[in-house]
């Protein structure tokens, strides 16, 4: 089957596409106000989500593990 005539069939068919998942660190350090104190974390992520609406899933996280890759 071509993919011309997917898209078509699942577009008939009202299949609902697969968002992509953004995953946010907002834990040990990197989402952290001891980090960056004068940013509003929680409306930034709001903003992240209503930004992203339709489009990618937001997944809050407490670590992503990257610190010891990256110090600053």
């Amino acid at each position: 089957m071509s993919r011309r005539v997917r898209r078509r069939t699942a577009a008939a068919t009202g299949a609902v596409r697969a968002r992509c998942t953004v995953t946010v660190c907002r834990g040990c350090r990197c989402g952290t106000v001891a980090k960056v104190p004068r940013l509003d974390h929680g409306a930034r992520l709001a903003d992240l989500r209503t930004a992203l609406a339709g489009v990618a899933m937001i997944r809050r996280t407490d670590c992503l593990d990257a610190c010891e890759r990256y110090r600053s």
